[in-house]
């Protein structure tokens, strides 16, 4: 019998970049395997530049744990495996702000992501909430007497996705991917609830079971055309979360999930 070797194991590379031996670790902090298997996605080779609008903080945010150490930071996770030459930078912004991104030319070579599912993590982005005259009265007075931080408001998956394909869309090369997770009740999911632009191309669609009811899906998609806002933004054919933020799904029985989603489905009587 003859065999043919196609490649060697890169098992060690996995036990290399184990989460407990790093400096920086988040609440969210990516399995080293799932990391490098995004990365593989993306086509990830030397000199692209990619980004991740999702990083988080950059500071320890695991629940009730102080620092393990002072130094704890992304750039320090770098420094660790001696990849601080490949890193450019992180800091804190909205990135449906599109005027801080976009330019004539698109500038990312991948975009790969693990957006908030508001479970572990919130989500949010800048804006304010509804509020009655006398609420905002009082949040003026407040905020003039002190340093002024920008409020935020909920961000609605659903949104936040949508969001991620037009920002894709904007600001990848042509032929660079988008990769990133989309959470998802197993038992009401159809592949229409994956949402689409027409610059992108639906590459790869994954499942990594959580439990029986709840999994996510890894999404890859490739630019294959240049953007042109004639050719319209990113839609998605059947909303899985149906107005719902996802945690209030994920703890709620399957039978009440079905039963919203067919109140919430449009009449096509």
């Amino acid at each position: 019998m003859f065999i043919i070797q196609l490649s060697d194991s890169l098992r060690h590379t996995v036990r290399k970049y184990n989460l407990q031996e790093r400096k920086f670790i988040a609440n969210t902090s990516m399995d080293p395997t799932l990391s490098l298997l995004m990365a593989t996605m993306g086509q990830v080779k030397a000199n692209d530049l990619v980004f991740d609008p999702f990083v988080g903080s950059g500071k320890p945010s695991r629940k009730g744990q102080k620092w393990r150490f002072r130094d704890e930071t992304i750039l320090n996770n770098l420094r660790q495996y001696n990849l601080e030459k490949h890193y450019v930078d992180a800091f804190v912004a909205d990135f449906t702000s599109y005027k801080l991104w976009c330019t004539d030319q698109p500038r990312f070579d991948a975009i790969i992501t693990d957006p908030p599912y508001g479970v572990r993590e919130p989500s949010q982005k800048l804006g304010k909430h509804k509020q009655s005259k006398s609420q905002q009265d009082k949040e003026t007075a407040e905020t003039s007497a002190a340093n002024c931080y920008p409020t935020k408001t909920s961000y609605h998956l659903t949104n936040m996705l949508l969001d991620l394909l037009d920002f894709a869309a904007r600001t990848l090369t042509l032929g660079g991917r988008l990769v990133f997770w989309m959470p998802i009740v197993r038992d009401i999911y159809v592949p229409e609830n994956i949402p689409h632009h027409p610059c992108l191309k639906l590459v790869s669609n994954s499942e990594q079971i959580f439990f029986i009811r709840v999994s996510r899906r890894l999404i890859t998609m490739e630019k294959v055309t240049e953007f042109n806002k004639d050719l319209g933004g990113a839609s998605v054919e059947k909303d899985h979360y149906a107005g719902s933020e996802f945690r209030e799904i994920f703890f709620t029985p399957n039978e009440d999930v079905n039963k919203k989603q067919k109140m919430s489905a449009p009449d096509k009587t």
